[in-house]
């Protein structure tokens, strides 16, 4: 019996999935109901369960935003408003605290410092949603204008008393006594002397004063009045005596009683003086020196809320009262003084017309003849009214009594009279009831069958006529036929499928689904609703609305038990809704982690993030493909504050431009108006402080790994990227605004939005990669397309787009680098061990990159060399050689040139250096030609010949590639080598590519430029040779030509 008498002891703290610890009183961010709403705020009352829901239920105090609840704007994200009102809520929907602070307990001067910090919010207002008002909020210790006792009360029992707008400064001044019978004044009774500012009960004047001088007017004490007669100067003839009195109110001031001063009295006024002393006002933001301002530990409540309605309709004295209402309160319009009585002359007037009973007693002469409308409205509603019978009544069709005729007059809503009875269960007992029912379900004439519920409630109305004789009932039941029941309509297999489509679309919002069922009234749509939902239809259609609008929605099944069978309807009451006790996100958008990759923040442009969210003007839940997404962390800062997180100037600058074009490029038509209205916008913006651009602190060069030469180093505005210019390829001079072009093509895109190496096996979620594009429209990083020696650059410099991607060597895809243990990229040997690895897997794992200068000695005359001491004093000339070594192995015999290394006399990055001697694609090539060489490298023919010279390839099998593994890098670097080109100085690389050009462009005029010998075409893809022993070549459209007409000309054969 103890046990049973126990009380299990509240809850007080609850745990979140992610280790969040929820207290009670504490402030939580709430899930929203609907797409496109902010995080609800609000506080933890208590923790309870509910029978209804499955997990633990949280009673949430609610806060709203002023957006919400006040129709003027806003613009201060972290402004709430409090509110009185509270609900049940799932713990699970909680997604995180937050600080909710009353404005009067933030330090003066440090409210903006406080809204700088994350989730910290304030308030100084309460909304009452029933009344649709805004309340003005008051902290108890600094109400002063109160007696002493409700004082004390406030400030024991509650931390917040609740005022109308305006009328919290008569509550915070120093305490009002009356300088006669030393009571507290209150301001309703009490009047205030405009010249010493002493109150006085109204009551307490000799004589009494009967009401407070009207508004423009100001009181005025005898005392000051008498003083301001004795210092005016007398007249030369003596005034005319009045008959007022100076204690009676209703004077003006006059100057010189504005100017006076409280003095002291005479002896008879000595009372006055004792209290009547001047004391300091106590505004609401001021704070006086006798109240902490400190916020209390545990705030004070009642009823688990802090506040306590304490306005303008509230005694004074119902503050000692702990059980009184402490909700806001207004004058109730409900009662005789807010009611209309008719008028008994017209009344009398209107019955007496002929249409009703006759008022045989004589009427009084009316005075005042009504209108006839009025006249029509008081007979329409004074017509003697019948009791209401049905046509199986006993005594329907006889003529009306006393008894049944009503008083005269508008029947009164909400009583008897507007009601009919059905049954009254205490008539008879259950035995009898129950017979009764199974003889009227026997009767062979019913119109519905027995199982109807129609059926029942007639066979109960029809008890209640006969007064509850069986018998009778059972007569009149014989009498029912189908006319009885014209409320009860046939649905139609179109309307059925109508119907069921409407709760498809809408759920159990029947009005629009009434509206896709135009032949049926709403009453039918509402009665079909409630019996269609017990069968077995409503969970696969009901489950097709839920499965977008409330994936967390279990059904309920209901089966027999006694017959063992499976459940096999399963339905969701409105009353009895099961909650799984997960709350999904609607805002997080789960998608394939294909589309993910695709994924870009409409708002920072981050395309790294492990959840997505949608925009807050993404409000359709059936949504599968997604244009617009956010990223977790501004997703989650608008949630927070209903604003968008702040970006650069120029995103937001680039936005705005990209905004006035249209789908083709072409801008939209401006009206001047139009031009002017951009130019104003774009000051302001730039005028915005609101809008603070990203800075990034400069970092390492992301290719060499150098920060020197400091300025050189280029911080890119988008992601924070530093690199320096020679050594990524940036041919931009200022380092104001400056992207990438990985951020470029963001903004701008030209290539993938799959930002990888192709490359190696770097996974695209690594941010500030060094990337450049290719001429497939895909990604490399700079230095594994500068280690690979078959990659070259169509600009050296800008290092971009990278060429013959498809003519790297076949082993280097085959292999599987050594580090990562992936078969994915191309890899490259290590010097000594020959271990493949790929480039930048080699650069994270502390492996030696750097480029080996050696010897010149080779069977070909054209291997390029770079001239000594070009790098160093004591480095000898040579070919520079791209090698990977791994950390263990001795490379100090080796002449290496580490990646930060730069030219003495230029300052020239070597990677600039080495691709301008080695990694330039060879001149006159189209892009066409260089994919066609690309093939043939692929196929197999040798990189020499496929590249540099196609035209010898005579046979139409390539040949098979020679077996082995991955060449090493001087053998690669050889069978590379661009054709022989005049030696380039050093100095000229520290200048811009201008001479690079000027260089090729001379060789290019040396050589013959070939034209086509059928039409006057001088450039094409590819040039035919018509002959051996003749120079005379074809275009490629008129190889084509040929071949189409079969021509009995000789084989033909390509050439570069």
């Amino acid at each position: 019996m103890a046990d049973s008498r126990m009380v299990a002891a509240p809850i007080v703290e609850a745990t979140l999935t992610d280790g969040t610890s929820i207290a009670v009183n504490d402030h939580v961010y709430l899930a929203p109901e609907h797409l496109g709403e902010t995080y609800y705020i609000g506080r933890v009352m208590e923790f309870c369960g509910n029978s209804k829901r499955r997990g633990l239920q949280a009673r949430i105090a609610w806060y709203n935003r002023p957006k919400d609840v006040i129709s003027r704007k806003n613009h201060d994200p972290r402004l709430l408003v409090a509110t009185m009102h509270s609900d049940l809520n799932p713990v699970s929907s909680i997604r995180g605290k937050c600080t909710v602070t009353h404005r009067h307990y933030i330090p003066a001067g440090q409210l903006e410092q406080y809204k700088l910090q994350d989730d910290h919010f304030y308030y100084h207002q309460l909304y009452d949603r029933y009344m649709q008002r805004v309340y003005d909020i008051v902290p108890c210790e600094l109400v002063q204008n109160v007696p002493k006792d409700v004082q004390t009360a406030l400030r024991e029992r509650y931390q917040f008393i609740v005022v109308e707008q305006g009328k919290a400064a008569d509550l915070t001044v120093a305490r009002r006594t009356c300088c006669v019978c030393h009571d507290w004044c209150a301001s309703a009774t009490s009047v205030r002397c405009a010249a010493c500012q002493k109150n006085y009960h109204m009551a307490c004047l000799n004589p009494p004063l009967l009401r407070k001088p009207s508004k423009g007017f100001a009181w005025q004490c005898a005392f000051c009045s008498r003083k301001e007669v004795l210092e005016t100067p007398q007249p030369a003839h003596p005034p005319e005596k009045s008959n007022h009195s100076p204690s009676s109110g209703g004077r003006r001031p006059t100057r010189n009683a504005a100017r006076s001063t409280a003095q002291k009295p005479e002896a008879p006024l000595a009372h006055i003086a004792s209290n009547g002393q001047k004391q300091p006002e106590l505004k609401l933001r001021l704070q006086p020196n006798s109240v902490e301002k400190d916020r209390p530990e545990e705030p004070r409540m009642t009823n688990m809320w802090p506040f306590r309605y304490f306005g303008i309709h509230t005694d004074i004295h119902d503050i000692l009262d702990i059980d009184d209402r402490i909700y806001p309160r207004a004058r109730s319009r409900l009662g005789a003084r807010y009611q209309a009585d008719p008028i008994p002359e017209l009344t009398n007037a209107s019955s007496s017309n002929g249409e009703g009973p006759v008022n045989h007693q004589p009427s009084p002469p009316l005075k005042l003849q009504p209108p006839k409308l009025r006249t029509k409205r008081l007979e329409k509603r004074t017509r003697p009214r019948y009791r209401r019978r049905t046509e199986g009544s006993p005594s329907l069709g006889r003529a009306p009594s006393e008894e049944d005729v009503q008083e005269e007059g508008p029947i009164e809503r909400g009583t008897d009279a507007t009601i009919t009875p059905l049954f009254t269960p205490s008539r008879l007992s259950d035995p009898v009831l129950d017979k009764y029912m199974e003889q009227a379900k026997a009767l062979p004439t019913l119109p519905l069958p027995a199982y109807s519920g129609d059926l029942m409630d007639r066979a109960l109305l029809c008890l209640e006529h006969c007064d509850y004789d069986v018998d009778a009932a059972l007569e009149e039941m014989r009498t029912v036929d189908e006319s009885d029941f014209v409320h009860l309509v046939e649905w139609s297999p179109e309307e059925t499928e109508a119907f069921e489509g409407g709760i498809k679309t809408y759920g159990h919002d029947l009005y629009h689904v009434g509206r896709m069922v135009p032949s049926k009234k709403h009453a039918d749509v509402v009665r079909y609703f409630y019996q269609w939902k017990k069968t077995e239809r409503y969970e696969p259609v009901y489950s097709e609305w839920t499965k977008v609008y409330k994936p967390t929605k279990k059904f309920k099944r209901f089966g027999n038990r006694d017959s063992g069978d499976e459940p096999s309807v399963m339905q969701i009451d409105s009353e009895s809704e099961v909650d799984s006790g997960e709350e999904s996100d609607p805002t997080v958008i789960h998608a394939s982690s294909h589309m993910r990759k695709s994924f870009q923040c409409a708002n920072c442009q981050n395309t790294d993030s492990v959840i997505w969210r949608r925009l807050p003007t993404d409000i359709d839940r059936k949504r599968k493909y997604f244009r617009q997404v956010l990223c977790n962390e501004c997703g989650e800062f608008w949630l927070k504050y209903g604003i968008m997180r702040k970006t650069s100037v120029e995103r937001i600058l680039q936005r705005g431009k990209t905004r006035g074009l249209k789908p083709n490029g072409d801008a939209k038509r401006r009206r001047p108006n139009d031009v002017a209205a951009a130019k104003i916008g774009f000051r302001k913006l730039k005028e915005d402080k609101r809008v603070v651009a990203v800075t990034y602190e400069p970092q390492p060069c992301a290719v060499c790994s150098n920060m020197e030469p400091f300025e050189r180093l280029l911080t890119c505005h988008g992601c924070g990227m530093s690199v320096h210019g020679d050594c990524y390829g940036a041919h931009k001079s200022i380092k104001e605004a400056w992207n990438c072009d990985v951020c470029t093509n963001k903004k701008n895109p030209t290539a993938s939005y799959s930002y990888e190496c192709i490359l190696c096996s770097e996974s695209r979620q690594t941010p500030r990669q060094p990337l450049k594009k290719t001429s497939s429209y895909n990604w490399v990083h700079v230095l594994c397309a500068t280690f690979i020696p078959e990659v070259k650059f169509v600009n050296v410099a800008t290092l971009q787009p990278a060429e013959y991607i498809g003519a790297i060597h076949r082993t280097r895809w085959n292999e599987i680098c050594y580090i990562c243990k992936k078969q994915e990229g191309a890899c490259v040997i290590c010097g000594d061990c020959s271990k493949p690895v790929h480039v930048q897997c080699a650069l994270k794992s502390d492996f030696i990159v750097a480029f080996e200068v050696q010897s010149a000695k080779a069977p070909r005359s054209n291997v390029i060399t770079i001239r000594a001491d070009l790098f160093h004093s004591n480095m000898p000339g040579g070919m520079m050689v791209p090698q990977v070594w791994c950390p263990n192995h001795d490379v100090s015999k080796y002449q290496l040139i580490q990646l930060s290394d730069r030219t003495k006399d230029s300052n020239v990055s070597c990677i600039r250096t080495y691709c301008s001697y080695y990694k330039q694609v060879e001149s006159g090539t189209t892009p066409a030609m260089r994919r066609y060489r690309a093939v043939l490298a692929s196929a197999g023919h040798p990189y020499s010949v496929a590249v540099y010279n196609p035209s010898s390839i005579q046979s139409a099998s390539p040949p098979t590639p020679p077996p082995g593994g991955i060449p090493t890098a001087r053998s690669s670097t050889l069978a590379t080598m661009p054709p022989p080109k005049p030696a380039t100085p050093p100095s000229s690389l520290g200048n811009s590519n201008r001479r690079l050009s000027t260089t090729t462009a001379a060789v290019k005029t040396e050589a013959q430029q070939p034209s086509c010998s059928e039409c006057p075409a001088e450039y094409s893809p590819y040039w035919w040779e018509v002959d051996a022993s003749s120079n005379k070549k074809l275009c490629h459209r008129c190889y084509w030509r040929h071949k189409h007409d079969n021509s009995d000309m000789k084989v033909f054969c390509p050439t570069n």
